[in-house]
């Protein structure tokens, strides 16, 4: 280590205690920009084929039916002609039927401190839970809301609300059933807090009747269409959704800066500021000094040559001398 300097070495300045402050307040400035980086995290996506060998996968569904609970079903159908029993694996509750103004709103991005991965991992593991907020004893509710969680087959299929006394064994048609319907959340898989699902937070009204909304939808994309119900060709009046699995899977990493990285950088950052700032002193000063010449009048010490204030040296000259 290096001795400290003694002041009577030291040289003080305005413009050096001026860098000085400067040097500081960059240095500081500096340490917290490069700590805040260094709490953050980065992503990486990448992109392959889903070749998992589970052939299994969940859709959650939170809807709402403008139509009374016994008068609806609800099926789910694959590909492969598997029927699932849905009866015993959804709940089915009276509810009152308002369309709110951010229903028409799309799904919004959650806060920051939320965005990561670990984050999302952390709120994936909390169990679903859907709001049981009806009152069954409130009069006036004629709405029927529908939820939970299905397991099917990670194959291309269907899954539908219809009226009970239509569907697959047709009877007479039902006119005054309203299928206008609020969909709280649809999404498909774990819960994934991040993930925007086209279809949450939306609604549809049925305007004719019995006449219903087809939708053809996936996790990603949603396209909707409009099918009038036709009892005699055998067109149900009903909420349909259908959808497709494509194989492709996102793999999101998540990347943090090491530390040892961190105080590489503030290591060469700190001594960067130190030498910009000397070099820049050290301009200064020689600019400074090059500019700004000394007055040789204005000096203290008058020249030998001077006769009118004669100096000491001029009592040793010869003529001095002789004279006395």
């Amino acid at each position: 280590m290096f001795s400290k300097v003694e002041e009577s070495f030291e040289s003080r300045s305005t413009s050096g205690g001026f860098f000085s402050i400067v040097v500081y307040i960059a240095i500081s400035i500096a340490f917290f920009a490069e700590f805040n980086e260094y709490l953050k995290y980065r992503e990486r996506h990448e992109f392959s084929v889903d070749n998992s060998l589970d052939h299994k996968f969940d859709i959650n569904f939170d809807i709402i039916v403008n139509t009374e609970c016994q008068g609806l079903r609800m099926d789910i159908v694959d590909r492969s002609g598997d029927m699932n029993k849905v009866k015993s694996k959804i709940v089915k509750e009276k509810s009152d039927f308002k369309i709110k103004n951010e229903y028409s709103q799309p799904r919004k991005k959650l806060d920051g401190d939320q965005e990561h991965v670990h984050d999302i991992i952390n709120l994936s593991k909390k169990a679903r839970r859907f709001n049981k907020g009806a009152n069954r004893n409130s009069k006036g509710q004629s709405a029927c809301r529908m939820y939970g969680t299905l397991t099917t087959n990670k194959i291309k299929g269907s899954f539908h609300i219809t009226l009970i006394n239509q569907g697959y064994m047709f009877s007479a048609p039902e006119t005054s059933h309203n299928l206008t319907h609020i969909i709280n959340e649809f999404s498909f898989g774990n819960f994934y807090p991040s993930l925007i699902n086209p279809l949450d937070d939306t609604f549809q009204i049925t305007e004719n009747g019995t006449n219903g909304k087809s939708l053809i939808t996936n996790q990603y994309s949603v396209n909707q269409n409009m099918i009038e119900a036709d009892f005699f060709n055998h067109i149900p009046a009903g909420i349909f959704f259908t959808y497709d699995v494509e194989p492709i899977l996102v793999k999101i990493t998540e990347i943090k800066t090491p530390f040892s990285k961190f105080l590489i950088k503030m290591c060469s950052m700190i001594g960067g500021i130190f030498v910009t700032v000397g070099i820049l002193l050290r301009i200064l000063n020689y600019t400074s000094s090059r500019v700004v010449k000394p007055d040789s009048h204005n000096s203290s010490y008058s020249s030998i040559l001077d006769k009118k204030n004669p100096t000491k040296a001029d009592l040793m000259t010869p003529s001095n001398l002789y004279k006395n």
